[in-house]
């Protein structure tokens, strides 16, 4: 990032939030909302160009 400051090249940060992801897991178990984290990373890698980078962020439980 601090790159890209000295040079043109741009920087995008897109943050998706599944909502009610949580209820998947719980419905029908982690292996199926494993299954649905795959498939929605395979549909954005379609989109995805080798200078961009595709990261989840998780595991966080905030009681």
């Amino acid at each position: 990032m601090i790159n890209s400051e000295n040079s043109s090249n741009k920087i995008t940060v897109l943050y998706i939030d599944f909502d009610r992801f949580k209820s998947i897991n719980d419905t029908y178990g982690h292996d199926v909302g494993d299954e649905v984290l795959i498939e929605i990373s395979k549909r954005l890698a379609i989109t995805n160009n080798k200078d961009n980078i595709l990261a989840r962020l998780g595991g966080m439980n905030l009681y």
